[in-house]
């Protein structure tokens, strides 16, 4: 799971946390700025571990954006340790986008504890959280 924010007009942050480094505690954080088409890129190109790759993003209009607490929120993110449990990628990007002032952003619960369950509950209608999440984007192939 990836996250990404606005940070300026023209500038997006975004990376992942992608698990724990091998023989180790510290996460392999992969973090990148640049333009919407960069950061489509990115995450078009870039291929995670297990030899997987992103298809789909979530988006949301942010009313008031708070890119400098994000950007505190990654850095605090990135130093701590991995644990599958508690500070892992859904972590994260619950972390991070709550610090953007992100609504709608769903705790980890119930059917809500895998990454990809809680990404699909993002945009569905009634998310209890708020929000107004889009529907799943497809990632442009080129």
């Amino acid at each position: 799971m990836a996250w990404v924010f606005q940070y300026n007009a023209s500038t997006y942050i975004y990376g992942s946390d992608n698990g724990p480094l091998p023989n180790s505690k510290k996460k392999d954080w992969a973090q990148a700025e640049g333009s919407r088409s960069a950061m489509l890129k990115f995450f078009k190109d870039y291929i995670f571990p297990q030899n997987y790759r992103y298809t789909y993003y979530n988006c949301e209009k942010v009313a008031i954006p708070n890119p400098s607490s994000a950007y505190i929120q990654t850095n605090i993110s990135k130093e701590q340790d991995y644990r599958l449990f508690g500070c892992n990628c859904l972590d994260d990007t619950i972390a991070i986008l709550t610090a953007y002032n992100a609504s709608g952003v769903p705790p980890i619960s119930g059917k809500l504890k895998s990454p990809n369950s809680w990404f699909d509950n993002l945009a569905k209608v009634g998310n209890p959280q708020g929000g107004q999440w889009s529907t799943n984007n497809k990632i442009p192939c080129c």
